[in-house]
Order: structure tokens, then C-alpha cells, then sequence
């Protein structure tokens, strides 16, 4: 599938699946390195303030 001279706009479907995307992407960054600073004994900082909500 190839996007052409269609715009992306806000609240276009197409524009919506690619932020859907990028924040699902961003969210398994921050749940890899969560996992990889547990198996060497550190904690991360914004893991400690999210428990605390």
C-alpha cells in the first residue's frame, strides 16, 4: 500500500493509525528498558513515580 498525494490530516484514519502506532512503539521502548534495567539490579525513575499514582 503506498500513500500518494493524500493529506494527513488530524482525525483522518490514516493519520490516526500512524499515531496509534507510534505510541504503541514508544510504549514497548519504555516496557524493553524497564525490563532490561531489572535484570541489572536498577530501577528506573518514572517506574517508581507511576506506582505512586
Amino acid at each position: 500500500m503506498y500513500l500518494t498525494a493524500q493529506k494527513l490530516t488530524f482525525g483522518t484514519p490514516i493519520y490516526a493509525d500512524i499515531v496509534n502506532h507510534v505510541i504503541a512503539h514508544e510504549f514497548h521502548h519504555i516496557v524493553q528498558l524497564s525490563v532490561w534495567t531489572r535484570e541489572i539490579g536498577l530501577t528506573l525513575y518514572y517506574v517508581e513515580m507511576i506506582k505512586n499514582l
